[in-house]
């Protein structure tokens, strides 16, 4: 008798610590991609008057604040639901949507320019780098849309928005080469995201789940035509259209 109880008192203390897991991880990976965009972006945008930059264009400017606005919201909506506050987060879900829809656009033609002021022949980099950002655009849409079409499936519909704002974070890592000179190549943003998953799924499930592979899957057999795509001579049709 005394090893049953022993037992489920275990258990029973096991298991809050399980569920405050669940509940917080993904606020916390939320959170730190906010303040990784806040510290990628510091020089050039939000304390750009404090250091010797050159201006940018006016777009640049809505886009910072689009962006800042998406990643703010994501990590908004993740704490909600950690505080159990899911009647604001379905009502706050029509602004984030709202903002997807506005970061899309904003982002296909801040690539276009970004190629445009290039003024110079068309690397290898330029053509991953441009590709690459209109290729996450893409997903970056597929994964918001699946997220919101799953949005009653919670497992699934986490998972996804994770997995979107992963897909669109290659700027912010470039930030950290190009102004502070930490080198961070471009397949660490999806390596990180799949470690996000893969992490989670081990500590609250203690196996990788079939949304999180589904997941994998597609960003890894998203990239293989990609890099296939890059090598091509369409990739410098695209990069001068633009």
């Amino acid at each position: 008798m005394t090893e049953l109880i022993d037992t489920g008192r275990i258990s029973s203390l096991a298991r809050p610590t399980e569920n405050t897991v669940a509940r917080w991880y993904f606020p916390v990976v939320f959170g730190l991609l906010f303040a990784g965009m806040l510290f990628g972006f510091s020089k050039t945008l939000y304390l750009r008057s404090f250091f010797p930059v050159p201006p940018i264009p006016f777009y640049l400017y809505v886009h910072g604040i689009v962006l800042t606005t998406w990643f703010a919201l994501v990590l908004t909506q993740t704490s909600l639901i950690a505080t159990h506050r899911q009647d604001i987060h379905r009502r706050l879900g029509f602004a984030a949507l709202a903002v997807a829809v506005v970061l899309v656009p904003l982002n296909v033609f801040v690539v276009a320019h970004a190629a445009e002021r290039a003024h110079g022949a068309i690397t290898p980099l330029l053509k991953l780098e441009t590709i690459g950002d209109l290729w996450s655009l893409i997903w970056f849409a597929g994964f918001v849309s699946a997220g919101v079409y799953f949005r009653r499936q919670p497992d699934l519909h986490r998972r996804l928005m994770v997995a979107s704002c992963f897909t669109i974070y290659g700027p912010v890592f470039a930030r950290f080469e190009l102004v502070f000179g930490l080198p961070t190549p471009p397949p660490a943003v999806i390596l990180l995201g799949l470690l996000a998953l893969v992490s989670y799924d081990l500590i609250v499930a203690r196996r990788v789940q079939r949304p999180t592979i589904w997941i994998v899957a597609l960003w890894i057999g998203g990239l293989l035509p990609l890099l296939g795509f890059v090598a091509t001579s369409a990739a410098d049709s695209v990069v001068r259209a633009l």
